[in-house]
């Protein structure tokens, strides 16, 4: 009986845990959970915890208004990522052009060696033809 209990308390902190994580992890969640707990705080006793409610407001004002150096170095990295997400495109794209051009080169010599091969082999059978034939007689000549 107790291990039933204490597996629910196991179960229902772990509920709560991911409940936490989710909320933290989704940026509309969290913005939603932090205007309740806002409003929470509005609605209790103003002068209780002031000093760690304007600590609090500070440190979101101060996270809210960005260091223009920081948002630079955003932006770089954002242009660098796409940058780099280019070229592995564009080395993709010749790497690919490359594969096709060898196939089409490779297609070209077997191509040319059939060829080579049956005129080989229509030319042996013709030396043939002519060395036993005694020649070509008009009986020989379809119309």
């Amino acid at each position: 009986k107790e291990e039933e209990e204490e597996e629910e308390d196991a179960n229902e902190a772990f509920r709560r845990v991911t409940e936490a994580y989710e909320v933290l992890i989704d940026g509309r969640k969290r913005s939603l959970y932090d205007l309740s707990r806002k409003q929470r705080v509005k609605s209790t006793n103003p002068f209780k915890n002031a000093s760690a409610h304007a600590r609090k407001t500070s440190e979101e004002r101060r996270e809210r208004k960005r260091n223009p150096h920081e948002e630079w170095r955003e932006k770089q990295q954002r242009w660098q990522n796409e940058y780099e997400r280019q070229q592995r495109a564009r080395e993709a794209w010749e790497e690919e052009k490359k594969e096709a051009k060898e196939y089409r080169a490779r297609a070209l010599r077997r191509k040319h060696r059939v060829e080579e091969a049956h005129r080989i082999r229509v030319g042996v059978k013709l030396r043939q033809f002519w060395q036993t034939s005694s020649g070509i007689h008009k009986y020989d000549v379809v119309l």
